[in-house]
């Protein structure tokens, strides 16, 4: 084929050379806080290996919001205890109305209504059951029927066939979900519901 082609050069394959740049990510660390410098922000970096340090020396349990007060030069940590606000994207519904199976044939429709009784899927709710095997307190995110009987997504599970009549609204769904984790001093967390807005008010003290 090259003796065939020895008058066309450029039909035969060149080689070529592919230029990658290089980037260093021991620099991003150093660029990040110079960049916020200018802007008034007071910014502070650390390794990894001195959180971790500050975390076992001040007996604080791993936790994302946690590791964020041990980063650099810390000699105490104030109000870790505080439960944890964590907000989840959970959404506002779905624009398809059919529920399809592995195979694409449907089996299920949504109503063409979102809410009913006042209530809509995705509103942080309140039931109070006197009756029942469901008696007690129920708070969580509540999932609504066209027939009036819930089911409330809480902590211990999900609570189904709660009435709307002892539904008592506690926030409108926007699209997210709360959640307050209680930090236990072994670092084991548990969870509660929580409305938005909670400062967990976490203090580091330098010096």
């Amino acid at each position: 084929v090259a003796d065939r082609f020895k008058t066309h050069s450029g039909v035969l394959p060149q080689p070529r050379t592919l230029e990658v740049p290089v980037v260093d990510n021991r620099k991003g660390k150093g660029e990040t806080g110079r960049n916020q410098t200018p802007v008034g922000n007071i910014v502070e970096t650390g390794s990894g290996g001195r959180t971790k340090w500050n975390r076992i020396r001040l007996g604080i349990p791993k936790e994302h919001a946690l590791d964020a007060a041990c980063v650099g030069q810390v000699d105490r940590v104030t109000g870790w205890k505080s439960p944890l606000l964590a907000i989840k994207s959970t959404g506002r519904g779905s624009c398809q109305r059919t529920r399809l199976d592995a195979f694409g044939f449907p089996r299920g429709y949504l109503t063409r209504k979102k809410t009913h009784f006042g209530f809509q899927t995705g509103d942080l709710v309140k039931a109070v059951v006197t009756a029942g095997k469901k008696t007690g307190m129920h708070v969580g995110r509540v999932a609504v029927r066209t027939s009036g009987s819930f089911n409330i997504q809480g902590l211990s599970g999900t609570s189904q066939g709660v009435s709307h009549k002892i539904c008592r609204l506690i926030q409108r769904g926007d699209g997210y979900g709360y959640l307050l984790h209680e930090i236990a001093e072994k670092g084991e967390a548990g969870a509660a519901l929580s409305l938005p807005g909670l400062n967990a008010g976490v203090f580091r003290a330098i010096g």
